[in-house]
């Protein structure tokens, strides 16, 4: 499903990451490991399209980058969720209007839309919270949301940047149950952390160290 062969990438002449490869299966849920600053971030930005690699492959759902037409990247993105460390919601509306303004610009139905937020507010646990601002949230909160916004394209992959580096140990451990459940219907979790304490042994783990990537048995 996904894959990358020799991948270079550098920013402002110094390089970030150095022959990188791996592969994900469908319906796989992988941790990217590694510390702060190391580049795991630019691996999941490489995969949405916000950056290029200088060099080297990477295939997704059966469709290689190099040369892909600018107006399909749109339909590739609608099969990737997204989940920030910062949330990236807009302040003055509500969870409901975050998660309906970007059904909408996609080009759902109002029926569609109530729906489909219903649905994912109710998994994640928070439709009591349709109604309040972003800010009247907690941090738990606001990540249970940010996962329905990723999930409401159904998408084959959710790319998860440290999802939990702002939070507790208990609701980080809550949030990782959550991504493990949502993992086991089928959709597919690459996540990114620093934290070790949060890795399950039991699926596969790349280290980033050095600019290169290597699995961990």
């Amino acid at each position: 499903m996904l894959k990358f062969e020799n991948v270079y990438f550098s920013y402002d002449k110094n390089q970030i990451l150095n022959n990188i490869n791996f592969e994900m299966k469908e319906g796989e849920f992988v941790y990217l490991t590694g510390k702060s600053g190391v580049g795991k971030s630019t691996i999941l930005r490489l995969i949405n399209f916000s950056e290029k690699c200088d060099s080297g492959s990477i295939t997704f759902d059966g469709i290689n980058y190099e040369g892909i037409k600018e107006k399909d990247i749109p339909k590739l993105r609608r099969k990737l969720g997204i989940v920030f460390q910062d949330f990236k919601f807009l302040p003055d509306l509500t969870v409901y209007q975050n998660l309906s303004y970007i059904m909408e610009i996609l080009g759902y139905s109002s029926r569609t839309i109530r729906k489909k937020i219903k649905e994912t507010l109710n998994d994640v646990g928070i439709f009591d919270k349709k109604g309040m601002l972003p800010e009247q949230l907690s941090g738990g909160e606001l990540q249970r949301a940010a996962i329905a916004r990723a999930l409401l394209n159904n998408p084959l992959l959710i790319l998860a940047d440290e999802p939990t580096g702002n939070l507790d140990p208990e609701t980080s451990a809550e949030i990782l149950e959550l991504f493990i459940k949502i993992n086991k219907r089928g959709t597919a979790v690459l996540l990114t952390t620093h934290d070790y304490s949060l890795i399950r042994n039991e699926r596969k783990i790349f280290e980033l160290n050095d600019k290169t990537l290597k699995e961990k048995k």
